[in-house]
Order: structure tokens, then sequence, then C-alpha cells
């Protein structure tokens, strides 16, 4: 997934940038975004590392971070999409939330929260939520869940709401399978975009050479996915078998 967020912004560089005055939304952009891309792979290599230690407190926190860190790099290469649904009507709600607690427009990427971030995916239906109370729960729900247990980085959380609960090994691993499904998901949520853009390019009379060049950047991305897209392609084939 990483790889595939870096090449993402190759089609970008470019275009012109706008100016940020009278915009909604402002990603993380440049080097700071190649650092991001960077930490995502920190934090999901040391989760991994620290739940074979058996550190699986240290597991739950890490994996939240990355998911965090991936959450806020997709919305930075969908800027658009998000700037899109901040101006529509039900994006009003949301975005007077991000505006009370940043003072003010833009919107800033880079100090939104996860709580933040998931909203967003949310309501974007990058990570969709079920919509009744009885439907069976999404990877939007799920990724609550990462959060919840991310969050007990926060003695006073861990000690008010769980005092005597010991994060275990199937903690840990609940949150990696969650987190590369939501990984999966934003993946798709990017190659949409890449398909999207391919077709401007064509109808825009670019060269064949260069939608090909846009084309092999981002393609590289796919090895980084290639587990999550293992885990969301068992899922879709599950929902088909119980289709059918």
């Amino acid at each position: 997934m990483v790889e595939q967020l870096a090449c993402s912004t190759e089609a970008s560089k470019g275009q012109r940038v706008p100016k940020t005055s009278g915009r909604l939304f402002l990603p993380v952009k440049g080097k700071r975004f190649e650092s991001l891309l960077m930490l995502i792979k920190r934090y999901h290599g040391e989760a991994i590392r620290s739940a074979n230690a058996g550190a699986y407190l240290g597991a739950c926190i890490l994996t939240g971070a990355a998911l965090e860190a991936a959450l806020l790099a997709t919305c930075s290469v969908q800027e658009e999409e998000v700037e899109e649904y901040l101006s529509q009507p039900e994006g009003q709600r949301v975005l007077r939330k991000l505006k009370r607690k940043q003072s003010g427009l833009p919107v800033k990427a880079d100090k939104l929260a996860l709580a933040d971030l998931l909203n967003l995916a949310r309501h974007l239906g990058w990570l969709p939520g079920r919509t009744g109370k009885y439907q069976r729960r999404k990877v939007g729900d799920l990724a609550l869940v990462v959060k919840e247990l991310r969050d007990l980085v926060h003695p006073g959380k861990y000690v008010r709401d769980y005092p005597n609960v010991r994060i275990a090994r199937w903690h840990a691993a609940d949150v990696r399978r969650v987190f590369e499904l939501g990984s999966a998901y934003l993946l798709d949520v990017v190659e949409r975009s890449l398909r999207k853009e391919m077709d401007r390019l064509r109808n825009s009379g670019e060269s064949r050479r260069s939608v090909w060049r846009y084309v092999a950047s981002r393609r590289l991305g796919k090895q980084a996915g290639g587990e999550a897209n293992d885990v969301a392609s068992h899922e879709r084939k599950g929902r088909a078998g119980k289709g059918s």
C-alpha cells in the first residue's frame, strides 16, 4: 500500500497546485508525505515485532498508529474527494467540528486525530460501516475497535475503562487483521482513483507513452498491498458465497 500511495503522487507533480486561500482541506505533501509513508511501514513492522516478542499492548498501539498514518496518507492522496465532501451539505457538520478543533480553515490533514480520519473514511465510503444496529459489523466498525485499543496508550483511559483487562495475543492478532483489511479497502480507493486518472489522460489527448509511464509508476505499489489484497479477496469471496 505504501508504494501505491507514493506512486499516486507522481501524477500530480505536473499539475497546478491550488492556492490555500478558499480551500477547505490542506493535505500532507512533499517530503512530509514521504515521511508519512515511511511511518506506515515502521509502525506496522514494529507492531509485528512487538507481537512476536509478547508485547501485545504495544503491538495494538503501534498497529493503531499505522492505521492512522494510512488514513492520513489516503486523505492526502484523495484531497479532491475530501474537499468535495466537505463542501457538500452532508459534510458541513464534519467540517464545523474540524474547524472548532483547528480554529479555522483550511482543515489541516496532519492535525486530524484518528477519530476524525475514521469519521471521514466512513462518510466517504472508504471504510464502510453498518447502518443498522443489528446488522453485521463491517470494516469501518472494526476499525473503531482498533482505535479503542490504540487509545490504551493513555493510562487514564486504561484504568478508567479497562482496569482488569490484560491485552493478550488474540487482541494483537485481531487488530492486525483489521489493519490489513482496512489497508486493502484504502488501496481499492487509490486504485479507483488511478483508473479515473488514466481515463482523464486518455480523454485529454495525452500520448499513449505518457499514460503508460503513469501506469507503470503506479503499478509498483501492488507489491505492497499483496497481503492486504488477499484478505480483501477472501472477504469478497465469502460475501459472494453467501449470496449464491
